[in-house]
């Protein structure tokens, strides 16, 4: 994982041309071509990558989600959790190549889910039938067998359903500097010192979360019950309360608030 598009876009994406109305004419030439000088930094390293990686080697690129360089670009960042999310282009990239992948073939209607399937297919690998995804088959040349398993959290093995061997975990300072680079980056709040109180703090955002995917996809009846809860739990965060509000709108039931 390479993190460092993340931060020049979330740094300097605001004043990527053409300049926005927001931006000083003054910082828009200092910073205008941050952006582009990064990505081309980029592409050098993964120009080089894939020359000690070999012709012989597969070698799949892929992003969740880009940056709006346009219009859509925000003059604020919502103060919430993930607030700088919203500078994210909900459309990511998937861009494969190797031995066995198809050349010239556009890859239509693609998730994120599907990368773990399509890798295991690769492999010569089963899928878990208990995956949301589905191997992009349409990327290898000729037709592929896809063999399919229960789930691999029932498979018996040296490591367990795919788990790290023991020596190869994460270390507690990796660990500490993955959750600074988030605080820093405002996808996170720093936690709080209380365990207690970051322990009731995480479960809320990670309800908050659930509330947003029932959102994303229609179930707004239950992200409602979610919102009503920690709203309840919570009644001076604003973005609960506006979420439960859009959900009851989207429900006609905005009547039970009173508006």
């Amino acid at each position: 994982y390479y993190d460092g598009i993340d931060h020049f876009g979330h740094g300097f994406m605001k004043y990527h041309p053409p300049r926005q109305s927001f931006i000083k004419e003054e910082d828009f030439e200092i910073y205008k071509g941050v952006v582009e000088g990064g990505y081309r930094f980029h592409d050098m390293m993964l120009g080089a990558l894939l020359h000690l990686a070999g012709e012989d080697t597969t070698v799949i690129l892929i992003s969740d989600h880009g940056f709006h360089p346009d219009h859509l670009r925000p003059e604020h960042i919502p103060v919430e959790p993930a607030g700088p999310a919203i500078e994210h282009r909900p459309y990511g990239i998937f861009v494969a190549k190797g031995p066995e992948i198809r050349k010239g073939e556009t890859v239509s209607g693609a998730s994120v889910l599907d990368l773990t399937p399509t890798v295991l297919t690769a492999f010569g690998l089963p899928v878990g039938e208990d995956m949301d995804g589905k191997p992009l088959v349409t990327i290898f040349e000729g037709e592929r067998e896809v063999e399919t398993v229960a789930s691999w959290d029932d498979i018996d093995g040296p490591h367990p359903h795919g788990m790290h061997p023991e020596g190869a975990h994460i270390d507690s300072v990796q660990s500490a500097e993955a959750m600074k680079q988030l605080v820093e980056l405002g996808y996170i709040e720093e936690p709080n010192e209380n365990t207690d109180e970051a322990v009731r703090e995480t479960t809320r955002e990670l309800k908050y979360n659930l509330a947003q995917s029932y959102m994303d996809g229609g179930r707004l009846g239950e992200a409602t019950e979610i919102l009503e809860e920690i709203w309840s739990d919570w009644p001076r965060e604003a973005r609960f309360g506006l979420n439960l509000i859009a959900c009851l709108g989207g429900l006609g039931r905005v009547e039970e608030r009173g508006l």
